[in-house]
This record gives structure tokens, sequence and C-alpha cells, in this order.
């Protein structure tokens, strides 16, 4: 994981979930299809360390767009039940736990609060390019 900061975005993984969903769903994918294509190719890959952070950005993403699945919901609360989740940042120092569990706290209070509105989201347009 390349981690620049403390904030739930502010990796590689978080950033790349959250962007792969938006895509699937621009792309014409429903809200469940994109879920289970995102869980079928990231947990797979045998790391338990990015499994938090896949639940994390995936639930918070789909609450944003109000379309959090009660599967996606119910495994992120239950990695941010996990104290295991801290260890990464111990080593970074008090200041940056700190903030990550402040970045775990408020995601899991915006889990457990009503969704907002549903955002819509435009679908790309593809344009077939005409050769002369």
């Amino acid at each position: 994981m390349g981690a620049c900061g403390t904030s739930l975005y502010d990796n590689d993984s978080t950033s790349d979930i959250r962007g792969d969903y938006l895509d699937k769903l621009k792309r014409g994918k429903t809200n469940e299809e994109a879920t289970k294509e995102l869980v079928d190719a990231n947990m797979n890959i045998g790391d338990s360390e990015e499994e938090p952070l896949f639940w994390f950005a995936l639930a918070d993403t789909q609450w944003n767009y109000r379309r959090l699945l009660p599967e996606v919901k119910e495994k992120a609360l239950f990695y941010l039940s996990q104290d295991k989740e801290w260890e990464r940042w111990k080593e970074s120092g008090k200041k940056k736990l700190s903030a990550w569990k402040r970045t775990l706290e408020t995601l899991k209070g915006k889990l457990e609060s009503p969704q907002p509105p549903i955002k819509k989201l435009s679908k790309y347009r593809f344009y077939q390019c005409k050769w002369n």
C-alpha cells in the first residue's frame, strides 16, 4: 500500500477502489454488478492487510452515492470494530495513529447514519470513429 496521509483516500488502494467502482457505474453496470466485479477481483489477492481498506473505500463510496449495499456496510463495520486496522499506523507515531483513528471513527459514524439523496452519474459516451 502506498499511503501519503491518514485520510481514507490518501493511499493507492482506496483511491483505486473508488475510481474503479465509479468507472463501472459510468459504463452502465448496476450497483450489484459493479460490486460483485470488484469483490471478485480484489478478494482473491490474499492480502489480509488490504482487505479492510477495500471494504472501507467501497462502503464510503457507495454511501456517498446512496448505493450502500447491506453486505458492504456489514463488512466495513466488522473491520471498523477491529483494533487490528490501527496496527499499521503505530510505527508512524501517535499523531498519525490518532488521525487514522479519527478517520475510521468518522467513517463508522457516516455508515451508521442515513444516506444522502442518490447522486446521478453520467454514463460515458462512446463515439465510433469513422476512418476515411
